[in-house]
């Protein structure tokens, strides 16, 4: 273990997860700090989440001239989630935590040491483990329940994608 660590290797559960910026914190940054007008901040909210580089990225895409659109999801997401859905450990659980992750950003989880679906899902970056003495941006206590641990997507733009792919196959 490196000794110059500033903090407590040995208690994970006390870092916070901020995978991304709350809407309403992303929408002021970029109509407030970055200039950017209310439809276009809520456009690349509903793309991006608070995923703050993508939407940089985004926006510095637009700013070049000439500017050809392109897909908010990078085709290797489309392929990670298709991957989860064929794995063969869980199937049924496993398109049912995907839902959850797609429709509410949560799926709670009984026991995050022995979860396959949690473990395909995390592996392949679909989405990751979170425990509830952690704090999780945007994730409020009722989402919860009993459950002490859960699995929240790698991104907004992974959650669409998530629901985009449950929707061709019909799921």
């Amino acid at each position: 273990m490196h000794r110059d660590l500033a903090f407590n290797t040995d208690d994970f559960t006390q870092f916070m997860y901020a995978g991304e910026v709350p809407p309403d914190e992303m929408f002021k940054l970029l109509t407030e700090e970055w200039g950017v007008g209310e439809k276009l901040a809520t456009a690349l909210i509903s793309h991006y989440g608070g995923h703050i580089y993508n939407t940089h990225n985004a926006l510095q895409r637009l700013n070049k001239s000439p500017f050809y659109p392109r897909c908010a999801f990078d085709s290797g997401h489309f392929k990670k989630v298709i991957n989860c859905l064929n794995d063969t450990t869980d199937k049924p659980r496993m398109i049912m935590v995907l839902k959850q992750l797609a429709e509410k950003g949560f799926a709670p989880l009984e026991n995050a040491n022995d979860d396959a679906v949690a473990e395909v899902i995390s592996s392949l970056n679909v989405g990751g483990v979170v425990h509830k003495t952690g704090s999780v941006v945007g994730l409020s206590n009722e989402h919860w329940g009993k459950s002490r641990f859960g699995i929240v997507p790698a991104s907004q733009s992974m959650r669409l994608v998530i629901a985009d792919v449950l929707h061709a196959k019909k799921l």
